[in-house]
């Protein structure tokens, strides 16, 4: 005890110094363990207990309200704790010090929790939301009872100095008194705990059964968790993910680094169904059929939903209806889906009236640089400060949730799915809103299980869900219908509704399609297949045809586009033929992007004059708004292959001019010999191989407008029916094949139609037919959900993202941009404002690329972005230092050149092949 003693002694004289004021904010220039400017602890407990009061609303129970406001109330007594106030002085970070128990668990031992419990509905769950308020990586062992010393050693030096720690709380008392008037809670609550601190002195934290841990509860056999009432977790969700929302934003505006308030935690203005719909109404003063529907069914309002419904029917004008009068949650799978989803959200919101009008915010991983290119856009002249202040508000702003719009990518929300240590965060926000997916089919199996998962717990605490696609693979529909047990009436399919208004999107046949067919035995063949592909896009661009290739690969993309230039006139196309795929970096993927949204290929009818060719690949599925005339794409799965064909032939439909499809306007690309792994791109395959087959089957059965018998299309797929072009009844590997499968053969000659109808037909027929070959795909989604429905919490929440995204990526500067990458930082560290917003901005967006682990690991050159700078940062100070080292330790050099042409190139390894480039 002796060295315990020796340190309480120490830092008595700053306890003199440190009161509880509510005015206290000014630096303690006389206390010698302090300087600087900060909150008092009173200061910061009423901060947050009034974000709490502006939280309020009148849906939920108004004992859960009160269980908040004491969560909030005694959350952070355990600061009062000596060790973690020298570290305050000391300017450390004492909550994550393993070798002290951090203070929220230290309001165990100042509680007293019999009093407690008759203050409170479910006092279990009230005390776990104060005591695991903030998670750390030790508190498994310390609630498992590994670390029982640790809670001994602590117990036995709060008890010798008992009588100091009684003053302490004493005062705190003094000063929460009103606040705990104010809410009728007995504020002799807060006292020391003697008979629990003796009791910890030789048992556990679990053995006291006083708190509930959260991220192990999780682990319990499934048969056990299900005896959990359903409004218990509700009623934990609810305590401590807003009791985190309140702390993490009252942190915030005490900070002063921006401008806000508590009152702005929550904008609780919310545009009504009236104004929204009065907002889509056509100039005839025409109801938009979104209206007309749910004055039909007026019900469906406010129950959870499926919408299925072709592109360009209107799904977003639905959602803003079906969520009218809550928050609104829109997730989609693409970043530049989501900056124009924020931008119509915007647009819609300014009609609906002024009180909505800056109240949308959009959130992802370039949020800020989003904004950055609005303001540049719009030429508007405010002060830098001014500006970054701004942008930095609408940031943290979309980070707690404040806004009653929120536009995000998947990946910020839908990771809380996998329960990370304070996902109740994202949940209690979540379960009183309207949470709006869009695209599920985007996503890889194991993501879609997630959002399954999403979905399905949203509803039960409570939130309202709408899952709307334009292709929605069956085996999902049946799960979540199942799951969430919606009834007929809530699976809306848009095909089988008598709309007038969508006549013209779900009859026209916008796509006509034909098949390429191209050879490539020996790989001497493969620039001559190339060139004739290359010479015939051409020809189309020569009549002013706007064009998109899709290929399911970076590397071959980018040696398309150097095909198509070699035989191009450089002065007449130079400008008119564009690649675009995922290895730019940020900067010049942005200016790519807009180019083609909307200089060459917007979808409106006013589009500009004149052909263009754009190369690329999986990027532009769903998160361009382009229109093309003619798409040239690589086979892929049905639902990608359809996304696709929504690029093309958008406009004239819009704008009542649809023509009959004289000519193809849908080419896939199909190898001869190399059609079962569906690529020319690559010796690998990009996707799911039996996904692959089903398909290519499925799209062959409707050029012929037959219908094999499911045997016979297993058999199609199973028996390695790998060159078209075999005799009948025989394929290469001497399997004999039925018959009819053959006349398969004669669809690749033939050109056909599809229409909204028949591509609904399509993708139940393909996910029928996978579910019978019991396909890895439909596998890997059904064990995903099995996993999270037997409990599984990921430990972090960047390893519950990397497990949505499945992203085994790595950031990357290239050879070729090393130089340049190094003067930036130079000139950089010679700035007066170094935080990471003009880092990112400044070096980060112009100098690095995302590529797969796999695809860049053999070109690393053993050197990180950190080791090349490290010593232009040696005179900085060390703060500065470690946020570089944070920043670009990660980032690895590769041996690789770059151009704004063609993105990155990756060297070829010393026996001469050259690395492929799978994905976007």
């Amino acid at each position: 005890m002796t060295h315990i003693n020796h340190r309480l002694n120490i830092i008595e004289h700053f306890h003199r110094y440190w009161r509880l004021s509510a005015d206290m904010l000014t630096p303690l220039t006389d206390c010698p363990f302090f300087s600087g400017a900060f909150t008092s602890l009173f200061r910061h407990i009423a901060d947050v207990v009034t974000a709490a009061e502006h939280l309020k609303s009148d849906r939920d129970p108004a004992e859960w309200w009160h269980a908040l406001i004491m969560a909030a109330l005694l959350h952070d007594i355990g600061k009062l704790d000596p060790n973690f106030q020298q570290a305050v002085a000391n300017r450390q970070h004492a909550a994550g010090d393993e070798n002290e128990l951090s203070h929220n668990v230290l309001a165990l031992f100042l509680l007293d929790e019999q009093l407690f419990s008759k203050q409170v509905k479910e006092p279990e769950s009230v005390l776990s939301a104060i005591v695991f308020h903030h998670w750390r990586d030790y508190y498994v062992d310390l609630i498992m009872g590994n670390r029982i010393d640790d809670i001994k050693s602590k117990a036995e030096e709060i008890l010798s100095r008992a009588g100091e720690w009684m003053d302490w709380l004493q005062d705190l008392r003094e000063q929460l008194q009103d606040i705990a008037q104010k809410h009728d809670i007995d504020f002799n609550v807060i006292k020391l705990n003697k008979k629990l601190l003796q009791y910890f002195c030789h048992n556990s934290l679990l053995d006291s059964g006083l708190v509930m841990p959260p991220y192990t509860l999780a682990l319990l056999p499934q048969r056990l968790k299900n005896e959990i009432a359903a409004t218990t977790e509700q009623f934990r969700v609810f305590i401590t993910g807003n009791l985190m929302r309140c702390d993490h934003f009252a942190s915030q505006v005490e900070s002063g680094d921006l401008d806000l308030q508590l009152k702005d935690i929550e904008y609780a203005c919310f545009p009504s169904y009236e104004a929204l719909a009065a907002t889509m109404c056509f100039d005839n003063g025409r109801e938009p059929w979104q209206k007309q529907f749910f004055d039909r069914n007026k019900a469906l309002q406010n129950s959870n939903l499926i919408l299925l419904a072709p592109t360009g029917a209107g799904k977003t004008e639905f959602a803003y209806l079906w969520g009218a009068g809550r928050k609104n949650f829109f997730l989609l799978p693409m970043q530049a889906a989501v900056n124009s989803i924020f931008t119509r959200t915007e647009k819609l919101l300014s009609k609906a009236g002024a009180d909505f009008q800056g109240h949308v915010s959009l959130l992802h991983g370039n949020a800020a640089i989003e904004r950055r290119s609005h303001y540049r856009q719009q030429g508007e002249k405010i002060p830098e400060e001014q500006r970054e202040g701004e942008i930095g508000r609408f940031v943290a702003m979309a980070r707690h949730f404040a806004e009653p719009y929120i536009i995000a990518t998947a990946d910020q929300v839908a990771p809380a799915a996998l329960r990370y240590p304070g996902y109740e965060r994202t949940y209690a926000v979540l379960m009183d809103s309207a949470l709006i997916i869009d695209e599920v089919q985007a996503y890889n199996p194991k993501a879609a299980a997630i959002i399954t998962y999403l979905l399905t717990s949203v509803a039960s605490l409570g939130g309202r869900v709408l899952l709307m696609t334009a292709t929605l693979p069956p085996f999902i529909k049946k799960t979540i219908s199942n799951r969430m047990s919606l009834s007929d009436q809530q699976v809306v399919n848009v095909l089988e509704q008598d709309i007038t208004e969508l006549a013209p999107v779900i009859d026209t046949v916008l796509h006509k399609i034909d098949f390429y067919l191209y050879e490539t035995q020996q790989d001497h063949k493969e620039t001559e297949v190339l060139n004739k592909l290359a010479q015939r896009l051409l020809d189309e661009l020569k009549q002013d045809k706007k064009i998109l290739a899709i290929f399911n690969t970076v590397k071959r993309a980018q040696a398309f586009y150097q095909c198509v230039r070699r035989l191009s006139d450089a002065e007449l196309y130079q400008d008119n033929i564009i690649l675009l795929h995922s290895r730019f970096t940020i900067d010049d993927k942005k200016d790519i992007e807009d180019t083609v949204v909307n200089k060459k290929m917007p979808n409106s009818p006013k589009r500009p004059a004149g052909g263009c060719l754009v190369i690329s690949t999986q990027i532009v599925e769903a998160s361009l708004n382009i229109d093309a005339d003619i798409l040239y794409t690589e086979l892929c799965p049905i639902d990608s292959l359809l996304q696709r064909m929504g690029r093309v032939f958008r406009r004239f439909v819009h704008a009542g001019m649809a023509d009959d499809l004289v000519k193809p306007n849908i080419i896939i690309l199909l190898d001869r010999y190399k059609w079962g792994s569906g690529l020319l791109s690559s010796k690998r395959s990009v996707y799911d191989d039996d996904l692959i087959k089903v398909t290519l089957a499925c799209l062959l059965m409707a050029a012929n407008k037959i219908m094999l018998a499911n045997d016979d299309v297993k058999q199609f797929c199973q028996n390695g029916f790998r060159s078209i072009l075999d005799e009948p009844k025989q394929s290469k590997k001497g399997v004999k094949l039925p018959e009819n499968v053959f006349i398969l053969q004669t669809a690749l000659q033939q050109t056909f139609t599809l229409d909204a109808s028949q591509k609904d037909k399509l993708i139940n027929q393909v996910y029928s037919l996978l579910a019978e070959l019991e396909s890895s795909y439909i596998r890997d989604y059904y064990d995903t959900l099995e996993t999270l429905e037997y409990g599984y919490c990921a430990d972090k929440l960047r390893d519950a993202q990397r497990i949505f995204r499945e992203v085994s990526n790595v950031d990357v500067i290239p050879t070729a941009r090393l130089a340049d990458f190094i003067k930036k930082v130079e000139k950089w560290l010679k700035q007066d404002k170094k935080d990471f917003s003009s880092f990112q901005e400044q070096i980060i967006n112009s100098s690095v690329i995302s590529v797969p682990y796999n695809t860049g690991r053999k070109a690393f050159n053993d050197l990180t972005a950190w080791q090349k700078v490290m010593d232009l940062a040696e005179d900085q100070d060390k703060a500065l230092r470690h946020r570089l080292e944070r920043w670009l330790g990660n980032i690895q050099i590769v041996e690789a050149d770059y151009g704004k042409e063609l993105g990155l190139m990756l060297k070829e390894n010393k026996n001469g092949t050259s690395r492929e480039q799978v994905y976007e």
